[in-house]
């Protein structure tokens, strides 16, 4: 498969990247279109600037030629509306002009082109600039997809942290009613089975949970399943502890 190809979402296959061309003049659109297909393009076209504008908006090609002399409207004003919106600001557009002036090229990148392309049209050279700005673009998006996944994961972090942090809240809250109800105790308790256990070991016990969770609370990112496993194997150590205190 050629790395130009793009996947389909739905059916999962390798498709050819859509190329919209934008002229004219029609024998224009069928020699550009047939050098397309031979590259191994799917190539599209639009007989105006407003065509090309409706088919960009009803089905966003992979990337435009774009004619910079129409009638109805010049490629330089197809570019500037483009440019002005969010969802097409990043669509690849190569312009195609005959117009070689060092004042228009300066136009046209100006107004937003990610290339141009002289007239007589030198297939070749279009060819490997039309893939330079399709792995560009799919370099851009790889990047975006990075940054989106970076960003659910530390919403998630957050999320975690902030359900620990509640969680420890509510278990220092219990832990000042327990030794609340220990201070009106005296220096040993009496279990339901008839233990005696020392109120001292029960605080510590309590403190040494109080602890652990503070750990928890303070972890970077996802928590570290090393640092639960140790907080279970000491609170078992604690309570082992109290089960022998009798």
């Amino acid at each position: 498969m050629s790395y130009l190809a793009q996947i389909d979402s739905e059916t999962g296959a390798a498709q050819p990247p859509v190329v919209l061309v934008v002229d004219d003049v029609a024998d224009n659109r069928v020699i550009v279109c047939r050098h397309l297909a031979r590259m191994g393009f799917r190539p599209e076209s639009a007989d105006s600037a407003r065509s090309g504008l409706a088919a960009i908006y009803a089905s966003r090609p992979d990337i435009v030629l774009l004619d910079y002399m129409m009638p109805d409207l010049t490629g330089l004003a197809v570019l500037r509306e483009l440019r002005a919106n969010a969802l097409y600001a990043d669509l690849p557009v190569i312009m195609l002009t005959a117009r070689t002036e060092a004042t228009t090229i300066v136009d046209v990148l100006e107004a937003g082109a990610n290339d141009y392309v002289p007239k007589p049209i030198d297939f070749i050279a279009l060819r490997a600039r039309i893939e330079k700005q399709l792995e560009a673009a799919r370099a851009s998006r790889a990047v975006r997809t990075d940054y989106a996944s970076l960003d659910r994961r530390q919403s998630t972090s957050v999320l975690e942290k902030r359900e620990l942090k509640d969680q420890l809240t509510r278990e220092v809250a219990q832990r000042m009613r327990l030794e609340e109800q220990l201070a009106s105790l005296g220096a040993t308790v009496n279990t339901a089975d008839g233990r005696v256990i020392d109120r001292a070991k029960i605080v510590h016990c309590l403190r040494r949970v109080e602890h652990l969770l503070s750990r928890l609370a303070s972890q970077e990112g996802p928590i570290n399943p090393a640092v639960i496993m140790e907080a279970a194997a000491q609170v078992r150590t604690g309570l082992k502890e109290l089960r022998a205190d009798d």
